[in-house]
C-alpha cells in the first residue's frame, strides 16, 4: 500500500508541475456558415468529443458506429443541406449514445469487488488516479470563492491518502482558480478520485478478506485449489474481453467499465457459498470425532459410556446419509452433539463424586418378579432379573455410575448345602438398566432369602452392605400344577421345556446366526403342554412366544383386568390355528391406541393412519383379539405356507412396554415374513372394529419373531439393543 501511495503522490506532483502550461482549446467557427449551421456543428463537435473520450477498445465498435453517423451528417451540412431535421438527428444520436453509456451503470454494489493480487489491474487503477490528478491540476486555472468551501469539504474525505506537501499544494492551487466551472470540475474529479482510491484499497484487501473468512479457512486444500482456479478463470476472461485502457478522468466511461468488471467478479462471491466438499458435514464430523476420542478415553478408564457412544453413532449415521445439510439442520445436529458432550461431562463428574470406600455405603436391590406379600414368586428352575443400586448422598446410583470401580456382585440364596456367596459374571451384568440375571435352580416351593453384596475392585474387605426398606427379600419357586392350568390357554404351552433351568435374553447375534438357529429347529419338537403333555413344535412355539409378549404389552397394565386366553383351534399338522384373548377395561380410556411390538402387519393396522385404530373405551368394556393362521395356502407363490419364515434385515419395533418380569433386556425385536394367510380381528363388546388379512396390502407381511435356542441347561431367545438394519 505504501508503494502505491508513493506512486499516487508522484502523479500529483507531476500534474501540478504542468498545471499552468496546459493550453486552453479555443473553439473556431466557420465564417462561411450562418448561425444555424454553427449551432449544428457545435452539436456535432460536442457529441464527437464525447465519443472520442470514451474510446476504449471494448467500446470501439460502438464509437465507430456513432462517428460514422456523425460524418454522414457532416456531409449533409457540407452540401448546405441545413434543416431542423439534421439538428433532430444529432440530438437523437446523442441521446442514443448517452443511453448506451448509462447502461453500464446498472450495477452499483462494489462491496464484493474481488481483484485479488492482479498487479496489472492495480497498476492501471493507479495510472487512472495519476491521470485524474494531472487533470485535476490542469483544471485549476480559475477560482470562485463560494465553491471553494464545497471542494475543501470533499477533499477532506481523501486527503489522508496524500502526503502533507501535496495537500498544501492542492490547497494553494485551489485558491488560485478563477471560474465556477473549474471548481465544479475539481469537485467532480476529486469525487472520482475518492471512488477509485476506495476501489483500489478494496482490491488490495479483498483477497485477504476472503481468505480469512470462516468458510474459506475451513476449506480442504482441494477446495482452495478449486476456488483459486475458478477465480483465475474469471480474470482470464475479463482480460481477454476488456483489455482495459485508461483515459482521462473526465471520461465518464472509466467508472462504468470498472462497475461492469465488478459485475463479472461477483461470481467469485458465489464460490464461497458453494462449499464444494460440504463444509457443514465436515465440521460436524470433526466434532463427532473429537467427542468419540473423548468417549474412547473414558472407556479406557473403564467408565460405562456405551450409551453415549451409541447415541453419537446414530447422529453420525444420520449426518452421513444427509446431503446436503442446510444451515438449520447444521445447527440442530451441532446442538445434539453438544448435548451428548454436556451429558457425558455431567455423568463423568457425578460418577467421580461417588466414594470408593464401599464399607460406608449400602445397596438396595429389587427382584423383577411378581410379589405376594413379602415373597417374590418365580417359576421353578428358571431365571429372574434383579435391579440393584448403590446408596450415596440420599440418591440411588445405578450400576452404570460404578463400572469404573471394577465392581463385583455376589449373591447368596439361603439353602442348606448351597455354599458360600457366588459371583455374578460381568457378562451377566446389564449396566444400562442396572440389572443382572440370577438363576433359581430349585424344583420345590421353599422360600429362600436372597442376600447381595457389592464389592469395590473385587476387594473382600471393601463391600457395601445390604439395606432394603421393605425388609428381607424372599424368593419362592412355583410351578403350575396341571389341574390348575386351563387346557389350551396360553399358559398351557411351555416355552421353557422340562429339564431346562431358565430363559435368557441375548442381544448380540448376527442375522446369519439367527437363520442357522431357525433352520436347525424348524419342524422339530420343542416342549409339551402342561395339561395333557402333548408335544409342541418349534414352529408353533414361535407364535406362542409372540402372543405372550403382545398380550403382556397390551393387557398386563392398570388399564385392563380379567385377561383370558384360549386356542379356539389348536395347532394342526400344518401349523394352522385360531387363538383368542379377552380382557376387561378397568378404567375410562380416551383415544386409546393398542400396542404393536413391531413388524409391518401390526405397525400398519395399529399405528398408522391407514386404519381406524384409536378407541374410546369405558370401564367394563369387553375387548377381544382373535388371531388366526391358515397354512393351507400361501400369499407368496415362491413359498409354501409351511416354509420356515424369512428373517428380514430389519428389527424395527418396540418391546419397551413388555412388563419387566418377562426379562427382555433389549428394546427391539427381530422381524420375519410368515407365508400363511394371517388374520387379526379386534372386537369391542362383541362388535368388530378391525378385521385385517395379511393379503389386504403388500405392507402387511411381516411379524416379530422370537427365535429360541437350547443351550446347555438354559433357553436363549434373541432381541436387539439397536434400532437399525442388521447383518
Amino acid at each position: 500500500m505504501k508503494k502505491k501511495k508513493i506512486v499516487l503522490l508522484s502523479g500529483f506532483l507531476i500534474v501540478f508541475t504542468f498545471l499552468i502550461v496546459i493550453p486552453i482549446a479555443i473553439l473556431k467557427t466557420r465564417n462561411n456558415k450562418n448561425h444555424s449551421q454553427n449551432k449544428i456543428l457545435a452539436l456535432i463537435n460536442n457529441l464527437e468529443s464525447k465519443i472520442k473520450k470514451n474510446n476504449y477498445i471494448y467500446l470501439n465498435k460502438l464509437n465507430e458506429k456513432y462517428l460514422n453517423e456523425l460524418n454522414d451528417i457532416r456531409l449533409q451540412i457540407d452540401k448546405n443541406n441545413i434543416s431542423q431535421s439534421i439538428e433532430s438527428q444529432i440530438n437523437q444520436l446523442e441521446t442514443s449514445y448517452i443511453s448506451k453509456l448509462v447502461a453500464f451503470k446498472e450495477i452499483k454494489d462494489l462491496e464484493y469487488l474481488n481483484l485479488t493480487n492482479k498487479t496489472k489491474y492495480y497498476d492501471e487503477l493507479l495510472d487512472t488516479t495519476n491521470n485524474q490528478a494531472i487533470l485535476l491540476k490542469a483544471n485549476s486555472e480559475n477560482d470562485l470563492n463560494k465553491q471553494k468551501h464545497l471542494f475543501l469539504v470533499n477533499f477532506k474525505l481523501i486527503k489522508q491518502y496524500f502526503d502533507d506537501s501535496i495537500v498544501e499544494e492542492i490547497k494553494n492551487a485551489i485558491s488560485k482558480v478563477k471560474t465556477i466551472e473549474t471548481v465544479k470540475t475539481w469537485n467532480t474529479n476529486f469525487n472520482n478520485i475518492a471512488t477509485n482510491i476506495q476501489i483500489l484499497i478494496n482490491s488490495y484487501h479483498q483477497e485477504t478478506t476472503i481468505k480469512e473468512s470462516p468458510i474459506y479457512l475451513k476449506y480442504t486444500q482441494d477446495s482452495k485449489v478449486i476456488f483459486e482456479k475458478e477465480l483465475n478463470n474469471i480474470f482470464k476472461v475479463l482480460n481477454n474481453e476488456f483489455k482495459l485502457k485508461i483515459s482521462p478522468i473526465e471520461n465518464n466511461g472509466l467508472l462504468n467499465e470498472i462497475i461492469l468488471i465488478n459485475a463479472k467478479l461477483l461470481n467469485a462471491k458465489s464460490l464461497l457459498k458453494l462449499q464444494p466438499n460440504n463444509q457443514a458435514k465436515i465440521e460436524l464430523q470433526q466434532s463427532i470425532n473429537l467427542l468419540k476420542n473423548k468417549i474412547s478415553k473414558y472407556q479406557q478408564q473403564n467408565f460405562y459410556v456405551l450409551n453415549f457412544e451409541e447415541e453419537l453413532n446414530i447422529i453420525a449415521s444420520t449426518i452421513e446419509n444427509k446431503n446436503p445439510i442446510n444451515s438449520n439442520e447444521f445447527q440442530e445436529f451441532k446442538q445434539q452433539i453438544n448435548n451428548i458432550e454436556e451429558n457425558l461431562t455431567n455423568f463423568i463428574n457425578e460418577a467421580n463424586t461417588i466414594p470408593t470406600d464401599y464399607k460406608t455405603l449400602s445397596i438396595s436391590y429389587f427382584p423383577q418378579l411378581e410379589k405376594n406379600s413379602n415373597t417374590y414368586i418365580v417359576e421353578k428352575n428358571s431365571e429372574f432379573r434383579v435391579k440393584i443400586f448403590l446408596n450415596f448422598n440420599n440418591k440411588q446410583y445405578p450400576l452404570n455410575y460404578l463400572k469404573q470401580h471394577n465392581i463385583s456382585i455376589r449373591y447368596y440364596l439361603e439353602e442348606p448345602g448351597y455354599g458360600s456367596y457366588k459371583e455374578v459374571s460381568n457378562d451377566n451384568i446389564n449396566y444400562e438398566d442396572s440389572t443382572f440375571n440370577l438363576a433359581f435352580n430349585f424344583n420345590d416351593q421353599r422360600r429362600r432369602m436372597l442376600q447381595l453384596v457389592l464389592r469395590y475392585n473385587n476387594d473382600i474387605d471393601n463391600s457395601a452392605a445390604t439395606i432394603n426398606t421393605q425388609g428381607r427379600i424372599f424368593i419362592q419357586g412355583i410351578d403350575p400344577e396341571p389341574n390348575n392350568v386351563i387346557p389350551l390357554s396360553l399358559e398351557d404351552f411351555r416355552i421353557i421345556p422340562k429339564n431346562y433351568t431358565n430363559l435368557n435374553n441375548i442381544s448380540n447375534v448376527s442375522l446369519n446366526d439367527l437363520k442357522k438357529i431357525l433352520a436347525q429347529n424348524w419342524n422339530t419338537n420343542w416342549s409339551n403342554r402342561f395339561s395333557d403333555n402333548e408335544l409342541i413344535k418349534y414352529n408353533d412355539m414361535l407364535w406362542v412366544s409372540f402372543f405372550k409378549y403382545f398380550l403382556a404389552a397390551n393387557f398386563e397394565n392398570e388399564f385392563f383386568k380379567g385377561i383370558k386366553t384360549q386356542f379356539v383351534k389348536s395347532f394342526d399338522k400344518q401349523g394352522s390355528f385360531v387363538f383368542k384373548a379377552d380382557a376387561i377395561t378397568a378404567q375410562t380410556l380416551s383415544q386409546h391406541h393398542f400396542i404393536s411390538l413391531g413388524g409391518s402387519f401390526f405397525n400398519t393396522i395399529l399405528e398408522s393412519s391407514a386404519y381406524n385404530n384409536v378407541f374410546d373405551l369405558n370401564p367394563e368394556d369387553n375387548v377381544s383379539m382373535i388371531f388366526s393362521l391358515d397354512n393351507s395356502s400361501s400369499w407368496n407363490t415362491k413359498y409354501q405356507a409351511t416354509d420356515k419364515p424369512e428373517i428380514l434385515n430389519s428389527n424395527i419395533g418396540d418391546l419397551s412396554l413388555v412388563p419387566s418380569k418377562y426379562q427382555i433386556n433389549a428394546k427391539y425385536p427381530f422381524i420375519a415374513n410368515f407365508f400363511g394367510i394371517f388374520n387379526f380381528k379386534l372386537l369391542i363388546n362383541d362388535q368388530i372394529v378391525l378385521n385385517v388379512n395379511n393379503t389386504d396390502a403388500n405392507q402387511l407381511k411381516s411379524f416379530p419373531i422370537f427365535i429360541h435356542h437350547k443351550s446347555g441347561s438354559e433357553i436363549l431367545f434373541y432381541t436387539s439393543f439397536t434400532k437399525a438394519s442388521i447383518g
